[in-house]
């Protein structure tokens, strides 16, 4: 048994010796004129090997390269398509012979890749990509499947400095791509490993850095990635960006399944600038990509996503640009794209000047229509519910809104939403539109629909009709008027509408109080924003209300009252005249009537005396 271990141990000192005799014989770098030569010949392209060629080939098979560049095509400027730095691989020599491939390591360090597209569309890539022919395809992947590894398993990769400039002459665009670092621990199908990631990408004047880091295990049979821990961090600056600079996370774990593929994310943290939020994803490619998710987030606060600089930038710049075209459809084809299936919800969002809470929203998008039901929010101590469906199967696209407000306090929210102050109290109101096209006409045009609206102990503020009827009735006798609140309160106001051709017309608008009555119909056009309205006041009470003096004079009289002009200028015209000649027209013909009967009386007496 000695003697046998002896002559084994007399052949690994043989080997030993031949390999470090044969390695230091042989010379690598002697080869680099028949590796450039090979290059060309299959290329057309110069490769350059300026630094040495280092190589090892026991107990593991090593090989370092240094100073390595590819020259571009014939017609572009400049003459570097790709330049490498240095590369080292060590692959385990002994595992080959049993038909297991063990990469000890593999480092790649500072490397230039310059992908050109010039502006007849010749890019510097595609001599090296074309293919040779379906059969020599065939016969490599026979040749691949006939002498399969049994296993395959990599050291610790590292990658520093991989910069990737494109640039499309014709498209006039231009990125760059910086892998600033990438380790991968190890690479053993079955096993967890540890990588992280470190990435640059500057495009049109944005910039995003990106920081990943995960554990994961791939399956031994290369169909299933397990994430155990995920997590990415991007910061992004640029013009382009809301407020200039934007930090997102994202972190989780889950299944990538490559038989599918399929994609299932758990436990999702999402963190964008004040926005949190958690839950989970999934997505399973097909011919339409389908995505079902479940996001909840605290506060929404849309102004840290809207680029202020920009809208004011814009708007200065509104004269010397092009106008927007009214009649333009947009571009909804992406819809039909993909399927979705999935709940959002906020615990609060600010947005337009709006507060609301409470947000719930379910969206389903199928084969190109989207329907979003519920929609809830509270906000301003009531509630809103809708239901919207947008249909884009067809190139103009089609809608349904449907809107119940309940409970709300009006003056806080239209005064949040719009700066409107003018009418206030505990607001209802339902509607239902429909129309066909998105464009800005067809909105306001051919939008078609039906609602009603109730306002509950309120006021109309920025005018009192009671005071405006004293007034005049005080000018008609030659007094004064007295100065008085411009408020109008009520008890409740309703009315209904419908819109048909960019025309909101109310027949029915009706408002009561303790002192007054309203009762008016009119229209507001949408086009042109112009409010159109003819009602009757009348006041019915003896108490002073509204402020103002006692009016059992006034009380029973009808006047007419118009209301014409833009939300924000309103007019308010009263016909006091025609009012007051109207009611001593009907009292003249009550004191006619009247002595008509006296005389009746007198006469009817003295011919019973006769």
């Amino acid at each position: 048994m000695k003697k046998l271990l002896y002559v084994l141990g007399g052949l690994i000192v043989v080997i030993v010796v031949a390999g470090a005799i044969f390695i230091s014989t042989f010379d690598p770098n002697e080869y680099k004129p028949q590796i450039s030569g090979a290059v060309k010949d299959a290329t057309g392209r110069d490769l350059t090997i300026a630094g040495d060629i280092g190589w090892k080939i026991f107990p593991s098979f090593g090989l370092a390269l240094s100073q390595v560049s590819l020259s571009n095509p014939e017609g572009f400027s400049q003459p570097e398509m790709a330049t490498l730095n240095s590369l080292s691989v060590s692959v385990a020599v002994m595992p080959l012979l049993s038909g297991n491939l063990k990469v000890d390591s593999v480092s790649l360090d500072d490397v230039n890749l310059n992908l050109i597209t010039l502006k007849d569309g010749t890019n510097n890539l595609s001599d090296l990509t074309q293919s040779d022919g379906a059969e020599e395809n065939a016969e490599n992947t026979e040749k691949a499947a006939s002498s399969p590894l049994n296993s395959i398993e990599l050291g610790k990769i590292t990658i520093n400095n991989v910069d990737v400039k494109i640039s499309n002459q014709q498209a006039g665009t231009e990125q760059k791509i910086t892998l600033e670092q990438l380790v991968l621990s190890k690479f053993v199908p079955g096993e967890r490993s540890d990588a992280s990631m470190k990435l640059q990408i500057v495009a049109d004047g944005t910039q995003v850095n990106v920081e990943t880091d995960a554990a994961i295990t791939i399956a031994k049979a290369f169909d299933v990635i397990e994430l155990h821990a995920l997590e990415l961090q991007a910061q992004l600056q640029g013009p382009s960006i809301p407020n200039g600079k934007m930090v997102k996370r994202i972190a989780g774990h889950g299944l990538i399944d490559l038989n599918g593929p399929s994609v299932d994310l758990k436990d999702i943290e999402i963190d964008v600038e004040s926005l949190k939020g958690t839950g989970w994803f999934k997505l399973q490619q097909a011919a339409v990509p389908d995505i079902q998710f479940a996001l909840a987030f605290d506060t929404l606060n849309v102004d840290d996503f809207v680029d202020d600089s920009a809208s004011k930038t814009k708007e200065s710049d509104n004269q010397s640009s092009e106008p927007t075209n009214p009649d333009a459809e947009p571009d909804l084809t992406v819809l039909n794209s993909f399927n979705v299936d999935g709940d959002l919800t906020f615990s609060k969002v600010l947005a337009a000047g709006l507060t609301v809470s409470n947000v719930k929203l379910h969206a389903n998008l199928k084969n190109g229509k989207l329907v979003a039901n519920p929609l809830h929010a509270d906000l301003y101590q009531g509630t809103l519910d809708s239901k919207v469906t947008l249909n884009a199967q067809a190139p103009v696209s089609s809608y349904t809104v449907g809107v119940n407000l309940k409970g709300v306090e009006a003056q806080p929210m239209l005064t949040d939403l719009a700066e409107f102050e003018m009418l206030s109290g505990n607001a209802n109101f339902e509607m239902t539109v429909r129309g066909k096209g998105l464009s800005t006409n067809k909105l306001k045009a051919g939008s078609a629909g039906a609602g009603k609206f109730w306002f509950a102990d309120g006021a109309v503020h920025g005018v009192n009709v009671a005071q405006m009827i004293r007034s005049a009735k005080s000018m008609l006798k030659g007094e004064s008027g007295e100065s008085e609140v411009k408020k109008t309160d009520f008890s409740e106001l309703s009315g209904s509408f419908t819109l048909a051709k960019g025309l909101v017309t109310n027949p029915d608008l009706k408002l009561s109080s303790p002192l007054l009555r309203v009762d008016g119909k009119g229209t507001f056009d949408v086009i042109k924003s112009y409010i159109d309205y003819a009602a009757t006041t009348e006041l019915v009470a003896t108490s002073k209300g509204q402020g103002g003096k006692e009016a059992n004079d006034l009380a029973g009289i009808k006047i007419p009252l118009k209301i014409s002009g833009t939300p924000d200028d309103l007019k308010y015209g009263l016909d006091m005249e025609a009012a007051l000649k109207g009611d001593l027209e009907e009292k003249l013909e009550k004191e006619k009537e009247k002595g008509i009967e006296k005389l009746s009386e007198k006469l009817g007496g003295f011919l019973g005396g006769l």
